[in-house]
């Protein structure tokens, strides 16, 4: 903010605050002495992806791009495992580039997304479509959270989606609701499942010892299945649970 902070504080989320994935580990509060007194709450989560749900769950695709979002007189932004809370007198008038300008070391980025989405393809990839889903996916509710972004798929727009190891015996019954080819080893080795959902909805879905990927909603079964042998070979900052 161009100055050293005045006051600093740290505290602990109030217990109904501490329940679940999205749940925030620690706040720490700064007071800035400039023009129009400015202070900085910083929400700590346990992991960066958990600080990007939160953001998203408020942002408009818009300001998923622009890296922020505006509320009343604060600016709210994600920044590794935290969200940060501008409140400034003049935040509604703030530029694009107020909070890279006044917030950020040089050469450090803002707004870097969660490091297991550097796991998937870029060619083709939607800018901005990357989403953590923190459990429920598809219909169904899954272990831990899903990490999707969107492709251009011919006319049409297709997920791309992966998740770490799930219930072998949840797995067993979507794949019972689904309609097409399955080939499979042995469980807790890999299973490779090709056809539609329940709701006719194109699908390839892999199930492996570390994890789930997939291809969901592309009426090209070819292109689809060229996704998902690029995500099956990228394991990228692909952190294990």
């Amino acid at each position: 903010m161009g100055n050293s902070a005045t006051r600093f504080s740290d505290s602990l989320p109030g217990a109904s605050d501490t329940a679940g994935l999205l749940a925030p580990v620690g706040l720490h509060n700064f007071e800035f002495p400039i023009l129009d007194s400015a202070r900085l709450l910083l929400k700590e989560y346990a992991n960066a992806w958990a600080a990007y749900a939160v953001f998203q769950q408020s942002a408009t695709p818009a300001e998923m791009a622009e890296g922020f979002y505006r509320e009343r007189h604060a600016l709210v932004f994600p920044h590794d495992r935290f969200v940060g809370i501008l409140e400034y007198a003049r935040a509604a008038n703030a530029s694009a580039d107020f909070l890279k300008e006044n917030l950020s070391f040089q050469g450090e980025e803002l707004y870097a997304k969660p490091k297991e989405f550097s796991a998937f393809p870029l060619l083709g990839r939607i800018p901005h479509s990357e989403r953590v889903i923190p459990s429920h996916f598809m219909g169904r509710n899954w272990q831990g959270p899903v990490f999707t972004i969107a492709y251009h798929c011919h006319s049409d727009t297709a997920t791309a989606f992966r998740a770490w190891k799930q219930n072998q015996d949840s797995v067993k019954t979507w794949l019972a609701d689904w309609r097409g080819k399955s080939d499979t080893l042995e469980w807790g080795r890999e299973i490779h499942f090709q056809g539609w959902d329940e709701f006719r909805r194109p699908l390839i879905f892999w199930f492996f010892s570390d994890g789930i990927m997939g291809f969901s909603g592309c009426f090209d079964p070819v292109l689809a299945a060229e996704y998902d042998q690029k995500m099956e070979k990228t394991n990228v900052f692909w952190a294990k649970p």
